[in-house]
């Protein structure tokens, strides 16, 4: 039972997502899913969407990788917020917001890589309450973010 609602409440939460930026070349918003409940855990989470799953919003070069992964594959990107949020993929999610892009420095044997975004990407965090309010050195954390799903 449990699954059964947190898979509806995603996919709707996806839709939605996609329905508050249709049109990519104006501005993406990233989706935030806050975990309330105490009997929910990451993996349920991870179980219930069909993306590519992040496990560490620290780790920037895995973050990259995941992202290109998601884009390629054209799925979406779940990153998991267990600790804390690689400033530099803070600064990367403006960028993607606005330009649908990601540059990367010293990537792929370049000085600057530049790549492209498919246009139904969508990525979406997912963190415990208590780690967005207690461990979270990033006051606007919220101010990155569209639709906020809490469950």
């Amino acid at each position: 039972m449990k699954n059964k609602n947190i898979k509806e409440n995603i996919n709707n939460f996806i839709n939605t997502l996609k329905k508050v930026s249709p049109v990519p070349e104006k501005r993406v918003d990233h989706g935030l899913i806050v975990i309330e409940n105490k009997d929910i855990s990451f993996d349920d989470i991870q179980k219930n969407i069909d993306a590519i799953f992040c496990p560490d919003a620290k780790n920037y070069t895995k973050f990259v990788n995941k992202l290109l992964k998601a884009n390629d594959s054209s799925k979406n990107l779940l990153v998991a917020i267990k600790e804390t949020i690689n400033p530099k993929i803070i600064s990367a999610l403006k960028e993607i917001s606005i330009n649908q892009s990601i540059n990367l420095e010293n990537f792929n044997n370049k000085d600057v890589f530049n790549k492209k975004l498919n246009k139904d990407l969508r990525i979406i965090f997912v963190s415990k309450r208590s780690i967005i309010e207690n461990d979270l050195e990033y006051e606007f954390l919220y101010n990155l973010f569209g639709p906020i799903l809490s469950i």
